[in-house]
């Protein structure tokens, strides 16, 4: 890490709440860990964010726009998209990168635990899902899809199945999703 690098600095900070919170857990994440984490001092990372709730903040921002970019990756060829077409894409983007995927769900489950982050993750989907939909709401076996995938999502936590049944449990997810297009 360059100390002088601002942009560096910034990137080192967000970098160590990720595995702070792997390893500790938001309920012991304090201003000094993450400055010790990150090799920088207090006062650099209060350069950067006037407090541990700005920063917490950042990151969880962080996981929604990278989150929301693997959506569009997804969706960057579909023209009128409806809301299937956003529901693979959501699909895939839940499981493209496993690693990320495992470690987003141990992040936002703690972010979850906190009511003001609960809100802000319901308005990112809400939002991000009706940016995304051209015309006509989701019907009902849509919706248990999507709840599928967020369950399947939330069992990377578990690691109760391996990396090619989560990805065959992905596979006939979409297969379901297909018929109601």
């Amino acid at each position: 890490m360059t100390k002088y690098n601002p942009v560096q600095v910034r990137e080192d900070l967000l970098n160590a709440v990720g595995q702070l919170l792997l390893s500790v857990g938001i309920a012991e994440l304090s201003v000094q860990k993450i400055a010790e984490h990150a090799g920088v001092t207090k006062g650099a990372l209060f350069h950067h964010f006037k407090n541990k709730d700005e920063l917490l903040q950042a990151f969880f921002q962080q996981i929604l726009d990278t989150f929301e970019a693997d959506i569009s990756l997804f969706l960057q060829d579909v023209e009128n998209p409806n809301y299937a077409d956003f529901l693979t894409a959501y699909t895939r983007a839940s499981f493209h990168r496993l690693d990320f995927s495992r470690d987003s769900v141990v992040w936002v489950l703690q972010y979850l635990s906190y009511q003001d982050y609960k809100w802000r993750w319901q308005d990112w989907l809400n939002q991000s899902s009706q940016k995304k939909i051209a015309l006509g709401e989701p019907t009902v076996k849509q919706l248990v899809l999507r709840c599928a995938v967020d369950g399947l999502w939330l069992n990377l936590t578990l690691d109760s199945f391996s990396t090619e049944q989560t990805l065959a449990l992905q596979n006939e997810i979409l297969h379901e999703i297909a018929q109601t297009a």
